[in-house]
């Protein structure tokens, strides 16, 4: 781990690349989650991320591979689900994360948020913002107070 190097929130912004659109920080106390009807939240487990990896979720066998590598090195899935039917996701890391082959190490009290995504004929209805009602006790009891998010 020594060869990580904490950055700060402005050397955070330099590092993303293109792929990121959006960079976002807040703190635990004061973010909401968005009450979404309808839809159920649950931490993911290798079956699941397996059974959801799908063209329609934007995974494909490489993505797959290293969203498993990111499970074995503690990170988690967020799922998303209107039924039995998934409509999205969200990555989040309690460690170190990569951009674009560099390395971001945050604050021990700050997570990352990352790899957000909702399948098109369900955006609009606050699918993400609703993520927030299982990664929030999660994040609590890890310790987080802060929240950088990449999308």
């Amino acid at each position: 781990m020594g060869k990580f190097r904490r950055r700060s929130w402005e050397q955070l912004q330099r590092l993303v690349d293109h792929r990121c659109t959006r960079l976002y920080g807040a703190d635990t106390e004061t973010l909401q989650a968005a009450e979404v009807t309808g839809i159920s939240y649950a931490v993911a487990d290798r079956a699941e991320l397996r059974a959801v990896a799908t063209e329609r979720l934007d995974y494909d066998d490489e993505a797959l591979t290293y969203g498993l590598e990111r499970m074995d090195a503690g990170e988690r899935l967020i799922g998303a689900g209107d039924g039995d039917d998934p409509v999205g996701y969200a990555w989040m890391s309690l460690g170190c994360v990569e951009i674009s082959m560099r390395n971001f190490m945050p604050s021990r009290d700050t997570a990352c948020i990352y790899k957000v995504f909702v399948v098109p004929e369900a955006r609009g209805r606050r699918i993400y913002p609703g993520s927030y009602t299982t990664i929030l006790p999660l994040a609590r009891e890890h310790g987080i107070r802060r929240f950088t998010t990449l999308i």
